[in-house]
């Protein structure tokens, strides 16, 4: 859903401008130029928006591919989609013989890790997985600790002391 949603502004935010502009009446430049100069502005809201977001979350400006907003839907295209059951789905480009990995997010693309891809498709799943465990360690964590909790609870007879047990037994047999 995340990535629909993602695409789908990506979408919004290209035709929007063009529509805009045609429904004025306006001559063929007149549309290029007033989409273009969106584009632009686009452009540089995008580019402030990474560099904000890299100093807030890492304190300091991020590679520009690292975190690819929404208004640049069309780089994010080429991505195979992943899964890894306990953290759901991810994305990973190859390029230059690195697999690139990315979590997505309904308004952007952020970069998790790179690793390299020697033609052992085997080998990258393990070294994906082994960097997605190293880095949602926490999270794996709690998440197992919640399953054992519901597993333990399932199991409980639901009596809460030794008494109420006997006689809800002694109940039955008679």
């Amino acid at each position: 859903m995340k990535r629909f949603i993602y695409i789908l502004l990506g979408i919004i935010s290209t035709i929007a401008p063009i529509l805009i502009s045609i429904n004025d009446n306006k001559l063929a430049s007149e549309v290029l130029l007033i989409a273009m100069s969106t584009y632009l502005g686009y452009l540089v809201v995008s580019i402030f928006w990474v560099l904000f977001y890299g100093m807030i979350t890492e304190g300091e400006p991020p590679n520009p591919t690292y975190n690819i907003p929404f208004l640049f839907w069309p780089f994010t295209l080429r991505r195979k989609k992943i899964y890894y059951s306990d953290l759901g789905y991810f994305y990973i480009s190859f390029k230059n013989g690195e697999v690139n990995v990315y979590k997505q997010t309904p308004l952007m693309s952020h970069f998790l890790f790179n690793v390299s891809f020697g033609g052992d498709v085997d080998g990258l799943r393990v070294a994906i997985k082994n960097h997605l465990d190293d880095i949602y360690h926490r999270e794996l964590e709690q998440m197992r600790n919640k399953r054992e909790l519901k597993n333990s609870l399932k199991k409980w007879d639901g009596y809460i002391d030794i008494k109420s047990k006997r006689d809800d037994k002694l109940n039955q047999i008679l």
